[in-house]
């Protein structure tokens, strides 16, 4: 026979493992737009999930947060023109300014650059280019394939430097 107290631990840990398991789940979330109006249209740049330095021309957006952390990852594509406008404004640096937290990245953007991930297995590409900047948000780094035109933005604190 199953005693009353049994019972209720049987039945409240059946209904509190799936809450805490979701909850956790949770923590990092990700969205995608087609373009940069859509994203704002969303509030993404207000909350600081976009970076506002983006450029207008910006498209097959791709961002994942961390809710917990309050940190973020982007993928995007822009025009070469607009993408040199937006890193006329940044500060180049190279991979040896990026600390091991910089590159800590729990579920990155598709796509995102083996340059980029830890342990660094690759040489970075001729065309690959780093630089730090700052929006109201937060310190950012961004990392882009000229030729590509395909540009990542993360935090980190690189950027603050």
């Amino acid at each position: 026979m199953i005693r009353k107290r049994d019972f209720q631990l049987t039945v409240g840990i059946a209904i509190a493992l799936p809450v805490l398991s979701t909850s956790c789940l949770w923590e990092v979330r990700g969205e995608r737009y087609a373009t940069l109006a859509e994203a704002e249209a969303a509030g993404a740049l207000r909350r600081g999930w976009i970076p506002e330095f983006l450029p207008a021309s910006a498209v097959e957006i791709e961002e994942v947060h961390d809710l917990e952390t309050n940190l973020g990852w982007i993928r995007f594509r822009a025009a070469a023109g607009d993408i040199r406008v937006m890193i006329d404004s940044a500060r180049p640096i190279s991979l040896g300014h990026l600390s091991d937290e910089d590159l800590l990245i729990p579920r990155p953007p598709r796509d995102w650059p083996s340059e980029l991930k830890r342990p660094l297995m690759a040489t970075p590409r001729a065309n690959f280019k780093l630089y730090t900047a700052r929006d109201s948000h937060a310190s950012r780094c961004i990392a882009l394939l000229e030729a590509a035109e395909m540009v990542w933005v993360w935090n980190c604190a690189a950027g603050g430097a």
